[in-house]
């Protein structure tokens, strides 16, 4: 058998993990755009391309979060999926009924959204119940199919002692703008699959890669309407970097001068 191949029930696999890792990509850019934003060798993300082999654990997480997806889907099965009842699917998705009224909101709003960069941010708000801190969650900013897409990860590190996250949430939706004002539409992909919305105001980012706005979704079983900033992520930093420093940060943080000159612990 020659070095590169594989049994057949085990090619079966890896061929459709390599189908699908190549459509979510394409979905999203170029491939050497994938590469350098998740960090990875080309020489390496094209050998997991062609189904020779598929990647580690460490980098597989890597190449999921970056996509904004589970790793099921990248094997043909969405555990999501099959964990919401058939009448509630429509829920993964509910920005097709948006779109559907496109004639209507494309006279109004602009859906590619060029003031806004494509790229990483930190979405920062607070909680009306912890004084003096802010959440910071990371946005992902992506042009596809001519409109603008965003994924938002919410991360609360676990406690010690325990394997799992206080909280860990996933919001992807679309962006939308009209003259003043550019909208968030988003739905958590993860339970209980909460609809959000955010806006930031065009005119509070004169200061590049710096906006200020309100988020409206629900925490639990409560409502939450809360200011917000967002901050073009540190370019400097690795994504890697960039999930470590999710969570809550208290106001004192060097990091977040900005947010104190913009009001947000006023």
């Amino acid at each position: 058998m020659a070095q590169d191949s594989v049994p057949s029930s085990q090619g079966s696999v890896h061929k459709h993990f390599a189908e699908n890792l190549y459509r979510h990509c394409i979905e999203r850019g170029t491939i050497a755009d994938f590469c350098r934003s998740a960090g990875i060798n080309r020489q390496q993300f094209n050998k997991y391309l062609t189904g020779k082999t598929i990647p580690n654990p460490i980098t597989l997480r890597k190449i999921c979060t970056v996509l904004g997806i589970d790793e099921q889907e990248l094997f043909g099965v969405s555990s999501l999926k099959a964990s919401i009842p058939r009448e509630n699917t429509q829920l993964l998705n509910p920005l097709d009924s948006l779109l559907s009224c496109s004639p209507l909101l494309e006279s109004h709003f602009d859906f590619q959204v060029t003031e806004l960069q494509s790229g990483l941010y930190n979405c920062y708000f607070p909680l009306p119940e912890i004084p003096g801190m802010v959440v910071r969650s990371l946005i992902s900013v992506a042009r596809k199919n001519n409109r603008t897409e965003f994924i938002r990860l919410t991360l609360f590190p676990a406690t010690k002692g325990s394997a799992f996250p206080l909280a860990n949430g996933k919001h992807k939706g679309l962006v939308c703008a009209n003259q003043n004002e550019i909208y968030f539409f988003g739905v958590n992909k993860r339970a209980p699959y909460q609809l959000s919305l955010m806006t930031i105001e065009k005119s509070s980012g004169t200061n590049p890669g710096f906006y200020t706005g309100m988020m409206l979704s629900r925490r639990g079983n409560k409502p939450l309407s809360t200011r917000l900033s967002l901050v073009q992520a540190d370019s400097g930093l690795s994504l890697k970097s960039n999930l470590k420093s999710l969570g809550l940060i208290h106001e004192t943080d060097i990091s977040l001068t900005k947010l104190r000159f913009a009001g947000m612990f006023a």
